[in-house]
This record gives C-alpha cells, sequence and structure tokens, in this order.
C-alpha cells in the first residue's frame, strides 16, 4: 500500500473523478529537488568526467567518456544559474505518495485541518497505468464500457513507473552507473526520472513514493492547466480504477468522526457499490488545535 495526503477538496476531487493529477516539478517546490539530484551529480563527477573524492571510489569502474557526458548534460540542463532548460524527452510529471499511513508530520505538512489519507493499492494503480487497450481496462478493472475506454485513453503515449526515492548518497551511486550504462553517442536516457528518485535526507521521514509519468509522443495526452498559489502548473490526469484506493483515513481534527460519517453515507448510497470495499478509519494522531 502507498499513501496520498490530500485536502477535502483534493479527496472529492479524487473521488469524483477517479483521477490523479500529475504535475510537472518544475512549476512546483519540487523543482529545487531536481536541482538537489543535479547539484549532487556535480558534486560527484568533475567537470573532465573524472569522479570526485566525495565518490569516494564507487565510481572508479564507470568509463570516464560516460560520467562526462553525464555532467555536460547536467550542466545543460540544470545550470548552477538560471532557469533549467526543459527538453521535450526528459519531461516528467510526477504524482507523490508516501509509505507512511498515520504521520504527524504528513498531516501537518499536506493536509492541515480537514485533511484525508488515501491508501492505493500499488499493484492495482502500476496495472492501470499499463493497459494496452479498453478491452483489456474492461475485462481486467470490470468497469463499464465508456469507463474502460477513458481509463485506457488518459495513459496512452505514456511511461509509468513507480519509484521509492532515496535519501542517501550511496544508493543514489547506484543510478548514476545505471544511466551511464545506457549512454551512447547519440542517446542519452532521461535525466529528471533519475533526478527525481533523489531528495535531500532532511526530508527521510516522508519515506516517499513517486509515480513518474514520461510523455512517449503525438499520442500522449494533452496537458491540462491548473492554478497554484505562484503560477499555472502543467498536469496530466491519470484515471485508476475503483478497485485501486483501498482506505481512506480522516485525519485528526474536531469534526473527524462526522466527516468519516459522510464518507460511509456517501460510499453506501445504492450505487453499484464501487466504493464499498474501502475501508474507512480515524487518524490515531492526537487532534492538536
Amino acid at each position: 500500500m502507498i499513501y496520498h495526503y490530500t485536502s477535502i477538496e483534493g479527496l472529492l476531487g479524487i473521488l469524483s473523478s477517479c483521477a490523479l493529477w500529475a504535475s510537472d516539478p518544475l512549476y512546483l517546490n519540487d523543482a529545487q529537488e531536481l536541482i538537489h539530484g543535479a547539484n549532487l551529480i556535480r558534486s560527484l563527477i568533475d567537470p573532465d568526467g573524472a569522479p570526485s573524492d566525495r565518490s569516494k571510489g564507487a565510481l572508479a569502474s564507470t568509463p570516464i567518456e560516460a560520467l562526462k557526458r553525464l555532467r555536460s548534460e547536467i550542466d545543460t540542463r540544470y545550470p548552477t544559474s538560471g532557469e533549467v532548460q526543459t527538453f521535450h524527452e526528459d519531461e516528467i510529471y510526477l504524482v507523490s505518495f508516501t509509505e507512511v499511513q498515520d504521520s504527524l508530520d504528513m498531516w501537518r505538512g499536506y493536509a492541515p485541518g480537514r485533511g484525508f489519507c488515501i491508501g492505493f493499492d500499488e499493484g492495482t494503480l502500476l496495472q492501470a497505468c499499463n493497459v494496452q487497450s479498453d478491452e483489456e481496462a474492461f475485462e481486467t478493472f470490470h468497469l463499464a464500457p465508456r469507463e474502460s475506454l477513458s481509463l485506457w485513453q488518459s495513459h496512452i503515449g505514456l511511461d509509468h513507473s513507480i519509484v521509492r526515492v532515496s535519501y542517501a548518497e550511496s544508493e543514489f551511486m547506484d543510478e548514476i552507473q545505471r544511466v551511464c550504462s545506457q549512454i551512447k553517442p547519440a542517446y542519452i536516457p532521461r535525466l529528471s526520472t533519475s533526478l527525481a528518485a533523489i531528495k535531500d535526507p532532511a526530508f527521510k521521514s516522508e519515506q516517499e513514493v513517486r509515480l513518474i509519468v514520461n510523455p512517449t509522443g503525438d499520442l500522449s495526452p494533452r496537458i491540462s492547466l491548473r492554478t497554484s498559489p505562484t503560477n499555472l502548473v502543467p498536469y496530466i490526469p491519470l484515471e485508476f480504477p475503483h478497485a485501486a484506493i483501498k482506505s481512506i483515513m480522516v485525519g485528526p481534527g474536531p469534526y473527524a468522526e462526522r466527516s468519516r460519517r459522510s464518507l460511509e453515507a456517501y460510499f453506501s448510497d445504492g450505487m453499484r457499490g464501487e466504493w464499498s470495499h474501502v475501508d474507512l478509519r480515524l487518524s490515531s494522531v492526537p487532534y492538536i488545535g
């Protein structure tokens, strides 16, 4: 199970649309996290491609030419000053989850006041992302024909992966070696996907899991826009079947039980029973007003 903390508005939007919004991290605070990964690579690889002292020999067996190419691409796409240089082939969109279900820090940071924690079955979610046809969606998830078509269409032209974020340099060394092993004279793997898999150790308590989406061509879904406090944010809506949601936890608050009862009534209102399997529960974290 992986968990997504959200506001009451976010919960209602997710339930009504059966979709998650994968956002472009360059338009969010996550942009700094990509730059964190880029700066880490700069600290591990010198401009001439030689492993730095900081790498402590972990990159000694990696070809110098591959390291040099990687360092050059990082300097071009993620400069130390100025705007990040976006390349279509390196575009990514993210949905953030965590492995922690009932965390005071997560409630405070991502769902303050009237928050909810949605539990997703990781396998079902990834299976939905990778359906190859509306017939497969229909047979696998027992959706109505129209819903099956809509789910399949929302994932056409996208590559999906679910990664657990690393917080240690030693783990990132393995990723650098993997990227370097795939570098060819006219090809370099998507760097943004690798950079999105590393965060500053200060965030280790979040135990973040990321659904990373890469558009692969002209058949990719059209980009949508939403507002943030500072700008417009590009995103891609990713549909999922009802079966992907396994639990919903109501966050700490003086009216938490009311919210739980409201959800219970909504899930048992005589419809087809799409949400009847969802486990509704209350946070055990004491509420501090």
